[in-house]
């Protein structure tokens, strides 16, 4: 069962409240749990929390590890501050495509328009290497121009290379209809996002940044665009990927 640490910090009225419950639950555990996903669905996050404070929850998940640190009253502080919005399954403003993952995310956090299910509604996702060739980076950059033009949402990963060419596309054509999952909570290392100054709708994903998370960061990509359209790489890009 979880340890006497998993009780060290007093707990924030927050913690009763299902969409705060959730932000703590990001923050706790990796995206694509299958047994928190199935915790959430049984008993739901402030539930779930609650017993795992009370140890009640096997020990061996590691679940608890993080629950020291987990302090919902400064995320909270953190969000207004930012202006960053909390969205959760069930929201109006959650996208439908991210209900067919079977591990979605637990919630998100919205920089810009919280919307985004009015924004996934007409969109497509354009994926590609960092290491983009020029051909590449061209051929992001015109599709790009050419969705947001004719009022589509640009999705990209807001990383360098293909990422960063549709997001810069997308904002001379029609600014503010893009959208760049993250991996990580607004604040954490590790960003190589090129457009952050300019950017308006940015959805950052959970806690920590690792390889894993930036997997779920493109499934989620995927899901909130209706189609994909991958852009050319050349050999480079092909080696490290």
């Amino acid at each position: 069962m979880s340890g006497p640490n998993a009780r060290s910090r007093p707990t924030s009225r927050l913690e009763l409240d299902e969409r705060w419950a959730r932000a703590a639950w990001a923050f706790l555990t990796e995206p694509r749990d299958a047994g928190v996903t199935r915790l959430l669905g049984e008993c739901g996050a402030v539930e779930a929390l609650v017993r795992l404070r009370a140890g009640r929850l096997p020990s061996r998940s590691g679940w608890d590890v993080r629950l020291p640190e987990l302090d919902l009253d400064g995320l909270a502080r953190a969000a207004r501050h930012h202006r960053v919005h909390v969205l959760v399954p069930g929201d109006p403003q959650w996208p439908a495509g991210l209900d067919r993952l079977h591990e979605p995310p637990y919630c998100l956090f919205v920089r810009g328009d919280p919307d985004l299910g009015a924004l996934a509604e007409r969109s497509v996702a354009i994926v590609g290497s960092r290491a983009a060739t020029e051909y590449g980076l061209r051929v992001a950059a015109d599709l790009a121009d050419g969705l947001a033009a004719r009022g589509f949402t640009v999705v990209s990963g807001a990383a360098y290379g293909v990422d960063s060419a549709a997001h810069r596309a997308a904002l001379a054509a029609d600014p503010g209809k893009h959208v760049g999952p993250l991996a990580w909570a607004g604040d954490a290392p590790g960003q190589d996002l090129e457009v952050s100054d300019v950017g308006r709708r940015l959805q950052p994903h959970e806690a920590a940044v690792d390889g894993q998370r930036h997997l779920c960061r493109r499934l989620d990509q995927a899901w909130l665009g209706r189609c994909s359209r991958a852009v050319p790489c050349g050999l480079q890009a092909l080696a490290h990927a």
